[in-house]
């Protein structure tokens, strides 16, 4: 009588399976829809219920072949228990599992794959004896988005249009998926942020050092941020610059991204303009929340005068920045930095170089609005000659401060701040002045940058005492201020020397004679005036001098 005992045991347990109850429950995928071939992950959702053990995955899927529909599991029912189905576990009632090679999970060939216009992938999720539903997403070939590319991070779609930029901003299904750009995009046509509060954008966009330029998002919505990416949420944005932006908003709004809520952006930089009409402005960023905002920086100029929290980088800050600067105008009713508006989180190895700041409000300074318990900040600096409307008071976090020659000039800039000069960053000289007072820190590999400390710094550096710019050689100019007779000596033969109006014309060329020569000026009308030193094996010094 054993073996008909045993047989009646098994066929009990094969029937659990069948007439145990079946919990509702919803699946998604990402991406969805998931790409035959393709990687996905799959997140089952039991609707009432949940499960207090491990939970494992039972799959299958109908292939057809030769006019029959044949099934293929990735493991028979009872031999699923194991950790290579368990899935990870969210909560009780919240489970996810990654399917990294399709063709291995269901044992099939790749070929067979390719060959499908689309498939339905069958789930069930089960604990114990309890289990859900049949669940399915469906798995379709790649389609042709944008200028290549498959959306995957081994693949990730490439974005070389303003049509490229247009589709990404209004198809919600791709802002889990992966970007690069092929090629610098106008994109002044383009008039949609990419994620919102509903689909945050959660893949990925690698700017490989090209530029969004001209890009002008107008929005009225009194509860969406408002940037090139509305809402930022996991997601990593990197070697980006957008450039000549015109962007306005209501809350959270910025020019790279409105609202990062979480994940990372790395080595980007904005210029251009960004306006609001409600809480938390920024020129690089409108909030931060839980992010980390690292190499970046931002010559925007930020206006939000109705409201709080506005920044030149980031309006609010509760997560972390690092190794960033900003040198826009800002102009905000209350909790207004030149950095950050308002910091409830970490800020360091930053500095502020804004070309002024307006607020009529208390809480205003230098580098952050508010000098609270919960601002903090390490290694950070802003400019002692930041103009401000009103006046400065003790309220707000003005940072250590330092004159404009330690901001300027690179080898003192470098004195105060580690950044990475290797790998990173690099120090920018226009070449076509070749002087200290039109330099600043740029990204390496990025393209498009120009020097951007704001013309207000620019404009007091004329050379009152000896100069050592960054170029090799030392170049003295004195006394300057002068009323007639000036003094030139480099460490290094001087070619010539020519003096010129602030609109280039040359008033005066003297050639050189040695280390030394003198100008006399006394002729001039009292005003500033440009000298330009020729000096042997280097570039062009330039100095600012005033006449008396």
């Amino acid at each position: 009588m054993k073996k008909p005992l045993l047989s009646m045991v098994a066929l009990i347990a094969c029937c659990l399976s069948v007439f145990a109850a079946k919990y509702q429950a919803t699946i998604t995928s990402a991406p969805a829809p998931a790409i035959l071939g393709q990687p996905v992950t799959i997140t089952v959702n039991l609707t009432n219920q949940s499960f207090a053990g491990d939970v494992y995955l039972y799959s299958w899927i109908f292939i057809n072949e030769n006019g029959a529909e044949k099934k293929y599991e990735a493991a028979e029912w009872e031999n699923t228990n194991v950790d290579k189905y368990k899935m990870t576990k969210i909560d009780n009632s919240t489970f996810s599992f990654t399917i990294s090679d399709m063709a291995d999970f269901w044992h099939i060939k790749g070929a067979v794959l390719s060959s499908l216009k689309e498939l339905k992938l069958n789930f069930i999720a089960k604990s114990g004896s309890d289990q859900t539903k049949d669940l399915d997403v469906t798995a379709k070939q790649s389609e042709k988005y944008y200028s290549g590319g498959e959306g995957t991070a081994a693949s990730p779609w490439i974005l070389k249009t303003a049509d490229d930029l247009k589709y990404l901003s209004g198809n919600s299904s791709h802002w889990a998926s992966h970007f690069i750009l092929g090629s610098d995009i106008d994109a002044s046509s383009v008039t949609f942020p990419t994620g919102n509060t509903t689909t945050p954008f959660s893949g990925s966009f690698d700017g490989k050092g090209y530029s969004i330029k001209n890009l002008a998002i107008s929005q009225s919505a009194e509860d969406e941020p408002t940037g090139l990416f509305g809402v930022v949420d996991g997601a990593t944005v990197q070697n980006l610059g957008v450039i000549d932006a015109d962007i306005h908003g209501t809350i959270l709004t910025g020019a790279l991204a409105g609202l990062l809520k979480s994940g990372s952006v790395k080595r980007c930089f904005s210029t251009g303009s960004v306006e609001a009409t409600s809480v938390c402005a920024g020129g690089l960023v409108g909030e931060n929340e839980s992010g980390s905002i690292t190499d970046c920086y931002s010559a925007a100029d930020v206006s939000n005068p109705d409201d709080y929290a506005t920044g030149g980088l980031v309006g609010k800050n509760r997560g972390t920045i690092s190794n960033t600067y900003a040198t826009g105008h800002v102009n905000g009713l209350d909790y207004v930095g030149g950095l950050v508006g308002a910091n409830y989180g970490q800020v360091s190895k930053s500095v502020a170089i804004n070309g002024g700041i307006i607020s009529d409000r208390n809480y205003s300074a230098r580098f952050g609005g508010n000098n609270n318990p919960q601002n903090a900040t390490t290694d950070t600096y802003a400019w002692d000659g930041i103009p401000k409307n009103n006046g400065w008071t003790s309220f707000g976090h003005h940072s250590t401060t330092l004159e404009a020659k330690e901001i300027a000039w690179e080898k003192n800039f470098k004195k105060h701040f580690d950044w990475d000069f290797d790998n990173t960053w690099d120090w920018l000289i226009e070449e076509k002045t070749r002087s200290v007072t039109n330099a600043s820190p740029v990204l390496k590999s990025l393209n498009n940058q120009k020097a951007v400390l704001p013309v207000e710094m620019r404009t007091i550096i004329s050379a009152t005492e000896s100069i050592a710019d960054d170029a090799v050689v030392t170049i003295s100019v004195s006394p300057n201020p002068t009323q007639g007779i000036l003094t030139v000596s480099a460490g290094a033969a001087i070619t010539s020397v020519g003096i010129y109006s602030l609109n280039g014309s040359m008033l005066l060329s003297i050639p050189g004679n040695g280390n030394s020569l003198q100008a006399d000026i006394s002729a001039f009308v009292p005003g500033l005036y440009i000298l330009r030193a020729d000096i042997t094996g280097q570039a062009p010094v330039i100095i600012k001098i005033i006449k008396k």
